[in-house]
């Protein structure tokens, strides 16, 4: 598995790519990827996103992709998304785990209850140490671009190109 999806993480320069895979169902992926690019256009960084709806596709094409941020996404509204996630999560690499170059996305409806699905989908991030548990109305454009522009924060913050620590000139 690790010479077909691997992480790119180490020291970036400024303008460097970010590389995201987000899985899901491809109404989600076209989603999220939309509002990534706009996000990412607005702070004039680079980004690639690929889409897949199985990490299982990327393994079986032999695709020698490199990624650096894992976006798995569950809707809210299909109850067995939670077991294909966590049979997705099973197909990476434990070090995307470790370094938090994971997040979990739950798209709830239009309504904002939250069922049955919303707590399997947080035990399921306990389960696996995820600690980038986000929510969102991904039917909601303004909330699909706060969403990547959190998801872009994360990925910047974990390839380097962004700390919470401000810099000091001594």
């Amino acid at each position: 598995m690790a010479g077909v999806l691997r992480s790119c993480s180490g020291l970036r320069a400024s303008d460097s790519t970010i590389s995201f895979l987000v899985v899901a169902s491809s109404e989600i992926c076209e989603k999220i990827t939309d509002s990534l690019h706009l996000a990412a256009k607005n702070r004039k960084c680079r980004l690639v996103v690929h889409q897949c709806e199985a990490v299982s596709q990327v393994v079986k094409s032999r695709t020698n992709l490199a990624v650096d941020f894992i976006v798995f996404a569950i809707d809210g509204q299909v109850t067995h998304s939670i077991s294909e996630v966590e049979s997705n999560i099973s197909c990476i690499d434990e070090n995307y785990v470790i370094s938090g170059s994971v997040s979990l996305v739950y798209c709830h409806n239009t309504s904002g209850s939250f069922g049955m699905t919303y707590h399997r989908a947080k035990e399921l991030s306990r389960k696996y140490c995820l600690r980038k548990f986000l929510n969102t109305d991904i039917q909601d454009a303004e909330n699909c671009f706060l969403l990547a522009e959190r998801l872009l924060t994360l990925a910047e913050e974990v390839v380097g190109l962004k700390t919470g620590f401000p810099l000091c000139n001594v």
